[in-house]
């Protein structure tokens, strides 16, 4: 299946499985997508950075069996300030 690039915010991540991630992701394109990314739990996961909440990403995503996988991702914006700062935090989920 060929995979399919999007540039999405991660409104959720969810622990899935063992090392495994359930991300909630908004597309200006195609609204609001669930993705799941694997192995990202794990202590030398390449793929950390793309299941942090607010960051700004652009996904290759291959559905399979209803739900979205990622496959690749490279950041745009990280968002870090607001993750990092509870009470932007806060805020920021507020309006999310």
């Amino acid at each position: 299946m060929p995979a399919k690039n999007v540039t999405a915010v991660v409104l959720r991540a969810t622990d899935y499985k063992d090392y495994d991630r359930l991300l909630r992701l908004f597309t200006p394109d195609e609204g609001v997508l669930s993705a799941v990314i694997k192995g990202v739990r794990r202590p030398k996961a390449k793929l950390k950075f793309a299941a942090q909440p607010f960051s700004l990403n652009e996904y290759a995503l291959v559905e399979r069996g209803g739900y979205h996988t990622v496959t690749e991702c490279a950041p745009i914006e990280t968002m870090f300030e607001i993750a990092s700062d509870p009470d932007r935090y806060m805020a920021g989920a507020a309006m999310l």
